[in-house]
C-alpha cells in the first residue's frame, strides 16, 4: 500500500469516526410489535367475495371444470374447493368470505386459465366482477404491511423516517 492510499484510508477512517448513526431502540420496539399485529391481522382477516351462493356455485363450477394447474397448485384448487363445500354446508344467505391466501390463489387461477367455452368466460367474468373489491383491499393491506416493514427497515440503520411520513400526508 502507498503513501497515498494509507491517507486516504485515514481520511475515511476519520470521516467515519464522526457519523453517528442513531438507533431509536423505543421506535424500534414499537414498530417490531406494529408489524407483528399487522401479520396476524392479515393471517386472520376474511374478504368479502361479493354474491353469497351465486358466487360460491360460480367458483366451484370454475375450479372442477375449468381452472388449469400443474403439480403442486393443485393444492390451490383443492383448498378453494373445500372453502366452498364448507359455505355450501353453512348457513344460507351468509356472504362468502375468504382468507387472503385462498383470495390470491383463485385470482391465480382465474389469471392463468385459458378460456375455450363461452361458460368459462361468463364465469371468469363473473368470479373477477365479484373479487374486485375484495382484491383492492387485500392490496391496500399488503401495502399497509409493506409499509410497515420499511419503516422497520429504516429503523434498525437509523435512518430516520418522520420526513417521509410528513411529506406523504401533505
Amino acid at each position: 500500500m502507498d503513501e497515498k492510499e494509507k491517507e486516504a484510508l485515514e481520511a475515511n477512517s476519520d470521516l467515519l469516526d464522526k457519523v453517528e448513526v442513531k438507533v431509536d431502540q423505543e421506535k424500534i420496539k414499537k414498530l417490531e410489535a406494529d408489524v407483528k399485529a399487522k401479520a396476524e391481522e392479515l393471517d386472520k382477516k376474511k374478504y368479502l367475495i361479493v354474491g353469497k351462493e351465486k358466487i360460491a356455485a360460480a367458483i366451484k363450477t370454475f375450479i372442477q371444470k375449468y381452472a388449469q394447474f400443474k403439480n403442486r397448485e393443485c393444492l390451490g384448487i383443492i383448498e378453494l374447493n373445500k372453502l366452498v363445500i364448507e359455505y355450501e354446508k353453512g348457513k344460507p344467505g351468509v356472504e362468502f368470505m375468504v382468507d387472503g391466501n385462498a383470495l390470491a390463489a383463485l385470482n391465480y387461477f382465474v389469471s392463468v386459465t385459458q378460456m375455450q367455452t363461452i361458460e368459462c368466460a361468463e364465469l371468469m367474468y363473473e368470479i373477477l366482477q365479484a373479487m374486485n373489491q375484495a382484491l383492492e383491499s387485500a392490496h391496500e393491506d399488503q401495502e399497509q404491511y409493506n409499509e410497515l416493514q420499511e419503516l422497520l427497515r429504516c429503523a434498525y440503520q437509523g435512518v430516520d423516517t418522520d420526513d417521509k411520513k410528513e411529506e406523504k400526508q401533505e
